[in-house]
């Protein structure tokens, strides 16, 4: 793995409080993950991290994570912070009698993120040993940075002791950001107003190489097994526009014309331009060339753009 190399760490880092960090640890907790997550956990490795989803027996996905593998007892998921509790109290069911501990560690830690916008800033701004490569992890003792897929070059940071960010009144603004940089990048985060609302192919995790359809078996496997190779998948995941002054909530309905095709994943305002919305929606695919809007705002057609990962939309 290539690692960059300069002299200071970074202290701009924006706050992602929406985010939430558990632990799942022990001499068993590979084997554990490894029956719990869509991904191979097996295929991790302390410099590799991989996108997950933790789903139901119906193969709709409760939560979707960035898998970091801390050590060879230790896994980290990062997670939507509104489905921590959910989650922690859903694995702790199926431990059973597993030499494995799962624990939330949001409060614990600081979880903050780094966008870098030029060369000259990437030479300023980062701390030695900063991965290159989309989902490539460096750990050191105090520190883990993920470097994240997408269309910006982006960094997850958590550091293991919590304290203050410089940018700690961003808030609200860095969140934005961050979902805004999300969204364009076509990466999925499942949180508490959808969950268990989509198989993961239906958000495209499958493109993000974050289901493994050749290890064995886990919760919801039969179904997002069988989906992928009997099944025709009717629902994807794509990205849109549309200019509104009104945020809709998660979840809300998507239309073709007066039928209803979809809903909203995620939505975040443009920063280049306040009036319009960025949004991932989740819609039939028979529907692509209709008349799409959100519930309620006909007038208010939602514009389709290119990720930067491309599939059948037929």
């Amino acid at each position: 793995m290539t690692e960059i190399k300069t002299e200071e760490t970074p202290d701009n880092l924006a706050p992602l409080r929406h985010l939430g960090l558990i632990r799942v640890s022990g001499p068993e907790a590979e084997s554990f993950l490894q029956g719990q997550l869509t991904c191979n956990v097996k295929s991790l490795s302390e410099e590799l991290s991989l996108p997950a989803a933790y789903c139901s027996p119906k193969g709709r996905a409760i939560a979707s994570f960035q898998v970091i593998k801390e050590n060879n007892k230790t896994f980290l998921l990062i997670l939507a912070k509104d489905l921590t509790e959910k989650v922690t109290k859903r694995l702790k069911m199926f431990v059973m009698r597993a030499q494995v501990e799962i624990d939330d560690l949001t409060s614990a830690c600081f979880i903050g993120g780094l966008t870098i916008k030029s060369d000259s800033q990437l030479a300023r701004d980062l701390n030695l040993n900063f991965p290159t490569e989309a989902n490539n992890v460096v750990i050191n003792s105090s520190e883990i940075k993920l470097k994240l897929p997408g269309k910006s070059t982006r960094f997850i940071i958590i550091r293991k002791n919590r304290g203050p960010s410089n940018n700690e009144e961003r808030g609200e603004a860095a969140i934005s950001e961050w979902l805004l940089s999300d969204i364009n990048s076509g990466l999925p985060l499942v949180t508490a107003a959808v969950s268990e609302e989509y198989i993961p192919q239906m958000f495209n995790l499958d493109l993000l190489n974050g289901i493994s359809f050749k290890k064995g078996c886990y919760t919801g496997q039969e179904i997002i097994a069988r989906m992928h190779y009997l099944g025709k998948l009717k629902q994807r995941t794509f990205l849109t526009s549309t200019k509104s002054r009104i945020l809709p909530e998660l979840g809300t309905p998507v239309y073709d014309d007066n039928q209803k095709v979809g809903s909203v994943l995620m939505v975040a305002r443009d920063t280049a331009d306040k009036t319009m919305l960025k949004l991932l929606i989740v819609m039939q695919l028979n529907h692509i060339k209709g008349n799409i809007h959100l519930k309620n705002r006909p007038n208010s057609a939602l514009t389709f753009e290119d990720l930067p990962y491309t599939f059948e939309r037929e």
